[in-house]
């Protein structure tokens, strides 16, 4: 049974909110596609600046509409979400996972925050359809200012998921972290966090290459929190995050979310080609995700 979290400080809220409408037999295989900046950079790396509003789009729904009937849930900015609903690329039986932060991070002193996106609030994201809401932070456990300010931004949006009854995914990215300290970041933020959301995101939580010590730190971390955890891409490539996610599955993890890792190398295609690469190709790989997944997952009702 998995470790209990820290409690919340007085007058905190630490309600918790149910998952399983993202989730597929109790597990969760998250497409994401909430990419804005980054997907640009992907279709024209010379010149990202040129890429417009709609071709943007049609990238986005191209990915939404090639994958989406394989993931439990889809991962769209808010704007992205209404136009793919609408359209019907965004399948059906898969439920909308509706990002609230701002594309990016800003810079403070090197110290990275996040900026809510102010177009996208819990409410507005339950009104529209969405079964959850998710939010990024940048942390890194040595930068007190940021860390505290990561925190708070944490604390209030998880004030206004509880007001509008809707569950929060956090997604967690470490960034210059000392190779030697890494597990132990990934390990102190996720028991730091977690009270704050109902389902967390998190990098591989080991920079070992061994499948034994690897999952060992995977257990550790699965022991110490007592929400749903899934793994997150963070730029692997597909057969570097296959291998880590069936470890992570083994060690407890319930899933994962996939991106650029899954169809990042389409974009560089033209139009006429990208459509059938990501219905062959791209949808092919998330389905091996897929598998890993049904066969060594951890399902979310196992934690209740």
């Amino acid at each position: 049974m998995a470790a209990q979290a820290p409690m919340a400080a007085p007058g905190e809220q630490m309600s918790e909110l149910s998952i399983f409408g993202i989730a597929q037999d109790g597990l969760l295989t998250l497409l994401a596609a909430d990419h804005r900046t980054s997907l640009r950079l992907m279709l024209n790396p010379a010149k990202p600046a040129s890429v417009s509003a709609s071709a943007l789009l049609a990238a986005k729904c191209a990915i939404v509409k090639a994958i989406s009937p394989f993931a439990s849930a889809t991962l769209l900015d808010y704007d992205s979400a209404i136009i793919c609903r609408k359209s019907g690329a965004l399948a059906q039986n898969s439920a909308l996972l509706a990002a609230l932060e701002k594309s990016g991070f800003s810079d403070r002193a090197g110290e990275r925050v996040n900026e809510p996106d102010p177009h996208a609030t819990p409410l507005k994201a339950r009104k529209a359809g969405a079964a959850a809401v998710k939010l990024l932070l940048y942390y890194n456990p040595r930068y007190h200012d940021s860390t505290a300010r990561q925190l708070e931004l944490l604390k209030v949006v998880r004030k206004s998921c509880l007001a509008a009854g809707i569950p929060l995914v956090l997604e967690v990215k470490h960034y210059e972290i000392p190779l030697p300290m890494w597990e132990g970041a990934v390990l102190g933020s996720a028991r730091d966090l977690s009270p704050y959301c109902d389902a967390l995101g998190l990098q591989f939580p080991t920079n070992s290459i061994e499948e034994a010590p690897a999952a060992m730190a995977c257990k550790r971390l699965s022991d110490a929190i007592r929400i749903p955890w899934f793994l997150l891409t963070d730029q692997s490539d597909f057969l570097q995050f296959l291998w880590q996610l069936e470890i992570a599955c083994k060690g407890g993890a319930s899933g994962f979310s996939a991106g650029r890792t899954v169809w990042g190398d389409a974009m560089r295609l033209p139009a006429a080609e990208r459509e059938r690469y990501l219905n062959v190709v791209c949808a092919g790989r998330f389905i091996r995700l897929q598998n890993v997944v049904l066969k060594h997952g951890r399902r979310i009702d196992e934690l209740r």
